[in-house]
């Protein structure tokens, strides 16, 4: 029965890789500096107000979303327009103020670079397809075996369930540490301002997750992790900014 393996090992290979989409990445990289020399004279300050980030090596290009691969930063293109035109059409001492909210995020994603968070997301992935087809190829060759009885296969198939929810959980849970590390170098070495406006962003994230404000505090968690289980609760990730906020107030008090 070891062709069952093969089987469910590819199948669960196929299915991660389509359905998290951790291994896609733009066909071609287009780089921002070649498009929006505004938005790249932004990214090069950002560099020099951060050298903890290290973002000298790291290519900054387009994209449609906030992501980050291995020694790369995509940015949405919307907001590399916006920044792009502030940029290259003002000349003002509080351009750095305009756009905090990339700021922080810029921080997040780094701290994805710095922590090669994409070469080990490939380790996870190649692990939970492993644990999948062992798990799998398992009950494919318990439910063959024997002739088992409709008793026994109803029984396999809540094992089945069971053990591939408890792998999909353990993987979600691997991808949120990652992200609490994101977010733990953006509030350790973000200035206040941008502090602000990452909390600010969090806040935004759950009233879009939940157009419905009358559900308990229990559901509304449920319906954020079925929404996006590959991140921490948006509440909880506002608080950690709220926190690391407060603790540079009372440190500066304390001096």
């Amino acid at each position: 029965m070891i062709i069952f393996r093969f089987k469910a090992l590819a199948i669960s290979c196929l299915a991660l890789s389509s359905f998290l989409n951790l291994n896609g990445q733009p066909v071609q990289d287009l780089l921002v500096k070649d498009h929006y020399i505004g938005a790249q004279i932004w990214f090069e300050k950002m560099t020099q107000k951060y050298p903890v980030a290290q973002l000298d090596n790291v290519l900054f290009c387009i994209s449609d979303e906030y992501l980050s691969r291995t020694n790369t930063i995509y940015w949405p293109e919307i907001r590399l327009q916006a920044i792009d035109k502030a940029y290259t059409t003002q000349n003002s001492n509080d351009l750095e103020n305009m756009f905090k909210q990339d700021e922080y995020l810029l921080l997040h994603e780094a701290a994805h670079v710095l922590k090669n968070h994409n070469q080990k997301g490939y380790v996870a992935l190649a692990l939970t397809c492993a644990a999948f087809a062992a798990l799998n190829g398992y009950i494919l060759e318990q439910s063959f075996k024997n002739k088992s009885t409709n008793f026994d296969k109803v029984k396999l198939s809540i094992q089945a369930l069971i053990g591939n929810v408890a792998i999909l959980t353990a993987l979600a849970s691997y991808v949120q540490i990652q992200e609490r590390q994101a977010d733990d170098f953006a509030n350790q070495y973000g200035d206040d301002r941008s502090l602000q406006a990452g909390a600010d962003w969090t806040a935004r994230i759950e009233e879009c997750m939940l157009q419905d404000q009358q559900f308990s505090e229990f559901t509304k968690n449920l319906i954020i992790l079925y929404q996006d289980p590959w991140h921490p609760l948006p509440a909880s990730r506002q608080q950690k900014v709220i926190d690391a906020l407060a603790l540079r107030q009372a440190n500066l008090l304390q001096a």
